[in-house]
């Protein structure tokens, strides 16, 4: 087998989630991508984790979207607002999904995070820069060839069979998050 070099994208969707979570978020949209792939699975996998971990219930009206791009970040966001299903933040399962949605935020006249906080799966290179700098899990894309490649020569030098690798997530805090907790009763 070809060694993989791939992200924990269960571990970083459970650790985004429980971010929010930690800041007194209980209902949490999850907009997820292409809903066939492994990679949406596990991430998604990993939000149902994280809430079924503090008993929070899952409301499948909250998991929605069908694809990685911007507009279905945008689409699923418009319908989330005006839904009898309410959050206080979203969990987006890719930064083009996260820009969808803060357009659809922003043309609500909502702010973030006051209105709504959201987190996003892969960090990009504008997130820091934006009105609300955007809270991120990176996904570590610039080792994962290096250790590809490596893995590679050493399977070829020892002529062995070589697993795959998961490579942790960062979580990496902006300011795209409100903390709820004091709000509770």
């Amino acid at each position: 087998a070809i060694p993989s070099v791939t992200t924990d994208n269960v571990r970083g969707a459970r650790e985004a989630t429980e971010y929010l979570i930690r800041h007194g978020h209980k209902r949490i949209a999850c907009l997820q991508g292409l809903q066939d792939s492994a990679l949406n699975r596990d991430r998604v996998l990993g939000y149902r984790e994280a809430l079924a971990q503090q008993d929070i219930p899952i409301d499948e009206e909250l998991i929605v979207g069908d694809s990685f791009a911007q507009r279905s970040g945008y689409v699923a966001t418009r319908l989330l607002l005006h839904a009898e299903a309410k959050f206080t933040a979203i969990f987006a399962m890719s930064n083009q999904i996260a820009l969808g949605a803060l357009q659809a935020v922003s043309e609500e006249g909502l702010h973030i995070p006051n209105d709504v906080s959201i987190i996003a799966f892969d960090d990009s290179p504008y997130a820091p820069y934006l009105a609300t700098p955007m809270t991120t899990v990176k996904q570590r894309n610039d080792e994962m060839g290096q250790i590809a490649v490596q893995l590679l020569f050493a399977r070829l030098e020892s002529h062995k069979s070589s697993q795959g690798l998961l490579l942790p997530t960062r979580l990496i805090e902006r300011e795209s998050v409100a903390n709820i907790r004091h709000e509770e009763s």
